[in-house]
């Protein structure tokens, strides 16, 4: 009988895709969403999905039910984010802990009041990934949006106000950075009864935003060294 994969890596990017199986075993891509890449591999022997979720909430709800269909129950997200607190820079990797839930999807998922929090186990396995490779990697809350570019220029927004004042309460909380995927992932591994994390690279903004997506090797790295350790606590 076919091992079917528990496990899965999903970066929002689907050139991510490629450089997350270059650090799996046999890996190979597969035929997945017209829109999308999808790939297979292992990790300390065990089969490994790599599977793009797109840009933002929808998104990530659609790729996670569907591979949840096929079997996988821990999925861990790959991704940039923009930094928020004042001492994250470019380049800095980040595990989340938790994340604010500022976007739609996950209000058809829990209630608003639910907490956005990551599972405590896939959380401290690539945090000690993290940490081994980059000893001054961070863990703590991050804040997910609908808007890629409602912070970046929110000048350009008639609710630039609404914007701002957010933006500066996440900073006074100590929320780290801010991306588009964790907290509805997060939330949708919770009403599930799945097992969902979330590491990141913090990206330069502005004029160099698109800089930082040619350099996350040391991201995939990380990512892929937090699942074998996951895969290793799991095994027992």
């Amino acid at each position: 009988m076919e091992h079917r994969p528990r496990y899965a890596l999903i970066p929002g990017d689907p050139s991510r895709v490629h450089r997350l199986l270059d650090q799996l075993d046999g890996s190979a891509v597969v035929d997945g969403p017209s829109y999308l890449v999808e790939g297979t591999g292992t990790v300390s022997g065990e089969p490994v999905l790599v599977a793009a979720t797109g840009m933002g909430g929808p998104s990530v709800v659609e790729t996670v039910r569907r591979l949840a269909d096929r079997g996988v129950d821990t999925f861990i997200r790959v991704g940039g984010a923009g930094p928020v607190a004042d001492h994250v820079t470019a380049g800095d990797i980040i595990v989340a802990s938790a994340a604010v839930r500022h976007e739609g999807a996950s209000r058809s998922l829990l209630p608003p009041s639910f907490p956005a929090v990551a599972d405590p186990g896939v959380t401290e396995s690539l945090l000690a990934a993290a940490l081994e490779r980059r000893p001054q990697a961070l863990c703590g809350v991050v804040h997910t949006k609908d808007s890629f570019f409602g912070e970046v220029d929110p000048a350009s927004s008639p609710v630039e106000g609404e914007l701002l004042a957010a933006w500066h309460a996440w900073q006074r909380l100590g929320v780290l950075a801010s991306e588009m995927e964790a907290s509805v992932l997060f939330c949708l591994a919770l009403r599930e009864g799945l097992r969902a994390g979330t590491v990141l690279k913090v990206n330069a903004i502005g004029d160099h935003a698109a800089e930082a997506w040619r350099d996350d090797v040391d991201l995939c790295r990380i990512a892929v060294d937090g699942l074998a350790r996951l895969i290793g606590i799991d095994r027992g």
